[in-house]
């Protein structure tokens, strides 16, 4: 993976009441089999080791867009747990 230098800084409140700081950058992807615009968003979590990587298709051209994209992502991963608790 190519490194990126983080574009946008921001923050938010975690589940638990901590202040997590957030750094992401996005980047435009194409593909021959993608009838839409898809983005790549980098994001690093407090730590600059732990890295994630998200494909959408939500318009990641400004800093709203990536936020937007991430909450969604962080929403649905709240989702996913909540179905493997009850599962279990």
């Amino acid at each position: 993976m190519q490194k990126y230098k983080c574009k946008y800084l921001t923050t938010f409140i975690n589940n638990k009441n901590i202040k997590m700081y957030q750094k992401f950058i996005s980047v435009e992807v194409r593909h021959q089999d993608l009838k839409k615009r898809a983005w790549l968003v980098i994001e690093s979590v407090n730590s600059y080791k732990d890295k994630r990587v998200y494909l959408t298709n939500i318009d990641c051209s400004t800093k709203e867009g990536c936020v937007l994209a991430l909450k969604s992502y962080r929403l649905r991963w709240r989702v996913e747990e909540f179905f493997r608790f009850i599962k279990a």
